[in-house]
């Protein structure tokens, strides 16, 4: 069968004089030497009087938009799920994209979903998608297994070496004594008193040279993702525990690439059983 062709404008100005001539739909056809839906269809295209420039305007505008849709414009349940992953999780769109594939809901490419987002069909701004950079100062101890990445916080009453401790050995509370090896701290003089605990809590501890934040890649890394809900300079005497709680429970849930896109709570709790 001999496929099907376009009409041409010229097609389309011959349809228009024919018709102001008086002739049928069916004369039409045969003249043109189309088919008589053909033409029916092609004068229902406009509600208006029938013209070939704004017929051809037309479908060149409906070929514009005949394009394979993203499963966002589709499916609005996978476009919900990537919204809410990125406004109220704080996921990246990396992190959306391949955490949707491992649980076997929706499969798209992280390319997908940030055109997606430039092109506004995820309502979600591209500046909330970005990670934070830059140092995290004070406040909040962090701990963060360098297995599984899963990170423990404590808010510090100050930065004197008292509170620091106390919050340390507060963090560790409910972790099972086996598991904990070793701990790398930061060389400055708020963890003077760490080398003190190693007998107390049977680790060994080290500390980092100064100015490298490389040798604690993994605490760097989760300061930044920390930054995401907690800017610089944010005074957390201010921030409730139940506040803070909510934060690392978000973060322990965020599907990581170097984990292979599961969760550290998922790596960290199943190492323990």
């Amino acid at each position: 069968m001999k496929g099907y062709n376009h009409l041409s404008i010229i097609e389309r100005e011959n349809i228009a004089k024919f018709q102001a001539q008086g002739l049928s739909k069916r004369e039409i056809s045969g003249r043109i030497n189309r088919s008589h839906s053909t033409v029916i269809r092609e004068l229902n295209r406009l509600k208006e009087e029938y013209s070939p420039s704004k017929a051809q305007a037309q479908y060149v505008s409906n070929r514009k938009n005949t394009g394979r849709k993203s499963i966002f414009q589709t499916n609005p349940e996978a476009k919900e799920y990537a919204e809410f992953k990125l406004e109220y999780d704080r996921w990246l769109p990396d992190e959306v994209a391949n955490r949707a594939k491992l649980e076997g809901l929706y499969t798209f490419s992280t390319s997908t979903l940030y055109r997606s987002i430039n092109s506004g069909v995820v309502n979600i701004s591209i500046g909330k998608v970005l990670k934070f950079r830059g140092r995290r100062k004070g406040g909040l101890l962090t701990l963060v297994d360098r297995y599984s990445r899963y990170p423990i916080i404590e808010k510090v009453e100050d930065k004197s070496t008292c509170s620091i401790l106390k919050a340390f050995k507060y963090a560790l509370r409910g972790i099972p004594q086996e598991y904990l090896k070793t701990i790398t701290v930061d060389n400055w003089k708020e963890f003077a008193g760490f080398k003190g605990i190693e007998k107390e809590l049977r680790v060994k501890v080290y500390f980092c040279n100064p100015y490298s934040p490389w040798e604690k890649g993994s605490n760097e890394n989760f300061n930044g993702i920390l930054r995401q809900y907690f800017p610089k300079k944010t005074d957390f005497s201010k921030i409730s525990n139940q506040e803070l709680e909510k934060v690392v429970t978000r973060v322990k849930n965020k599907p990581r690439k170097i984990l292979g896109y599961f969760k550290a709570t998922e790596i960290f709790w199943e190492k323990i059983k």
